[in-house]
């Protein structure tokens, strides 16, 4: 007889995959549990639910000797949890596992969501170095997963502070002159998962400001949703500014004001508003070298 006094840990983990720089909508999750110490145990059923308390439903069941699962396609912007039951060679079942759940943000979800889990600054702090800042609205742990390509397959240390709302990792041999992406991936005490929308910043050779001062010029927000307003750039250098899309060509330009700030309406030369995509705002500063930042435009 299978002990209900006997837990069953589960934990959710994030599986790599691609960010969302195609429209992809859609995410996998990695279910893992520790295994139920009895000995006549012959296999677990995995049960998801969009309440945690009710409407668990199975989603599959596997062998004893299995102690994961990977639950594909789901959709972004909803949570989903998860609970486990353990069944021996009688059929007798245990008790549920506490549930637990992920999230993961979709790009062009509102702000409010957003804001559960978002990055919030990252400065270059040394050859190499970058320094990610990343909040959430309750309590938290986490990292940072991050790459210079469209599959995020490296992680940096996990935040090494109690459980908290502000939070500041460091990434580390980082290439200069690479586009790099980056997403928050925030755990609350009881084990559930949010996933912030996707970051960008490139590496310079060297940093362009001192580790206690954010780097210039700012722009924001990024990722840029057009229907939401204008984006700004600000503590602009040099005289003018252009914008490239992925290709290479020029969609928009403008004349830097002496204040050193302009609002952009996402709109390229023909008054049209650009497509979804990473784009490049191209600068000169005041010692002749040309900055590129990697913007997200999401339509």
């Amino acid at each position: 007889m299978i002990r209900t006094t006997i837990g069953i840990s589960t934990f959710l983990l994030l599986l790599v995959l691609s960010i969302n720089v195609s429209g992809q909508e859609t995410i996998d999750y990695l279910v893992n549990w520790e295994p139920n110490p009895e000995p006549d145990i012959t296999g677990y059923v995995l049960y998801r639910s969009l309440d945690r308390e009710t409407g668990f439903e199975a989603v599959d069941s596997v062998g004893n000797n299995v102690f994961n699962y990977i639950d594909e396609g789901l959709e972004k912007g909803t949570r989903y949890y998860y609970r486990l039951i353990a069944k021996n060679t009688s059929e007798e079942r245990s008790a549920f596992s506490n549930p637990v759940s992920g999230m993961a943000i979709p790009t062009d979800a509102p702000q409010s969501l957003q804001d559960s889990c978002k990055i919030t600054t990252r400065s270059q702090s040394g050859e190499g170095i970058y320094t990610i800042n990343w909040e959430t609205s309750v309590l938290t742990t986490g990292y940072i997963q991050y790459d210079s390509d469209a599959i995020l397959d490296s992680m940096s240390n996990w935040d090494d502070t109690d459980y908290a709302t502000i939070h500041t990792v460091e990434l580390q041999n980082l290439e200069a002159e690479r586009t790099y992406y980056a997403r928050a991936i925030a755990y609350d005490e009881y084990n559930n998962l949010t996933i912030s929308i996707p970051d960008s910043f490139i590496v310079e050779e060297e940093p362009s400001a001192p580790p206690s001062a954010p780097l210039t010029p700012a722009i924001y927000p990024v990722p840029y949703h057009p229907v939401q307003g204008d984006m700004t750039m600000n503590g602009l250098p040099g005289s003018t500014i252009r914008i490239f899309n992925s290709n290479g060509m020029e969609i928009y330009s403008n004349d830097v004001p002496s204040a050193g700030k302009i609002e952009w309406d996402g709109k390229n030369f023909n008054g049209s508003k650009v497509m979804s995509g990473i784009y490049y705002v191209v600068m000169t500063n005041s010692e002749g070298k040309e900055i590129k930042k990697p913007i997200m435009i999401v339509n």
